[in-house]
């Protein structure tokens, strides 16, 4: 009995988990970038979120964030895809997104800055507080 139990909990869980996989790659984004960076010594920090859900720096893993969140900010991302918006100041922040076609879109803004869609800064912030 517990073995036909924990059989079937383990064919559900993989179920759920190919459907969420499959959600994420019907969104159209491979990879979401943000960060910042700039002033005196031009330095930028750049993070990678990888639709598997490995957030890098650089090439070193960070966390590996659950299918759920992960298809919650691609789909945000989706429609953020084509807003445009490029205002660098000395310190800039960004967020950059990458679908599947290939076509990229970063937006870039600074920290205080009046005129950025409410949806990318909810993004963005969303997105840094997976940064330990």
């Amino acid at each position: 009995m517990k073995f036909r139990l924990s059989t079937l909990l383990l064919l559900g869980f993989m179920l759920i988990s190919c459907t969420v996989t499959k959600k994420i790659v019907s969104t159209g984004i491979q990879e979401v970038s943000f960060g910042g960076g700039g002033g005196v010594t031009g330095v930028v920090r750049e993070y990678r979120l990888l639709s598997s859900g490995e957030l890098l720096l650089g090439d070193q893993l960070l966390a590996s964030l659950p299918k759920e969140e992960v298809l919650y900010i691609f789909s945000e991302a989706k429609k953020l895809s084509d807003y445009e918006y490029k205002k660098p100041h000395n310190m800039s922040l960004f967020l950059s997104i990458k679908q599947l076609s290939g076509v990229e879109n970063r937006i870039v803004w600074h920290a205080m800055d009046k005129d950025i869609d409410p949806e990318v800064s909810k993004l963005y912030d969303k997105l840094k507080s997976f940064i330990k």
